[in-house]
């Protein structure tokens, strides 16, 4: 029986790779690694952000980064983070106006893995934080230093 097991996943691993190893890649985020800018022309009024990153320990591969952003009651400072934050409004819902609660912009990262939620930025008012919550992600991402605050991907 053991036998039939091994040869069924030596055979699965020459059939379908992708679907075999997809557990046991790695995605070099921390030490050397560099993002570029994400297209801010495209984020006013989103919730969605990316762009693509490279490091220096991985032979510079582009890693592609995708997040989110989102309009919380929560405060933070910057570069906190947290695994949840208060259900506030997106950056995308269609009336940010109804309550002023909702101005502080936390991002996270979805893809490759997913990151905490980290603080951003504390608008004067939700329809500001509405309008550029995922412009500043996007911005945020640029450089060396800041991937690094959104802690490990899970």
């Amino acid at each position: 029986m053991k036998r039939i097991l091994a040869v069924a996943l030596i055979i699965a691993c020459y059939v379908e790779p992708a679907v075999v190893y997809a557990a046991t890649k790695c995605v070099p985020l921390g030490t050397g690694t560099s993002c570029s800018q994400a297209d801010l022309s495209t984020l006013s009024y989103s919730t969605d952000w990316s762009t693509s990153c490279s490091n220096s320990n991985n032979n510079n591969e582009e890693i592609d980064i995708y997040g989110i952003a989102a309009c919380s009651s929560s405060s933070g400072t910057f570069g906190s983070t947290s695994s949840r934050i208060s259900t506030g409004r997106t950056a995308s819902d269609t009336d940010p106006t109804s309550t002023n609660d909702n101005k502080y912009c936390w991002c996270r990262i979805i893809r490759p893995g997913v990151s905490d939620w980290m603080f951003l930025a504390n608008y004067s008012t939700a329809s500001n934080c509405h309008y550029q919550c995922a412009i500043a992600c996007g911005e945020s991402i640029a450089g060396s230093s800041t991937i690094s605050l959104y802690g490990t991907l899970y």
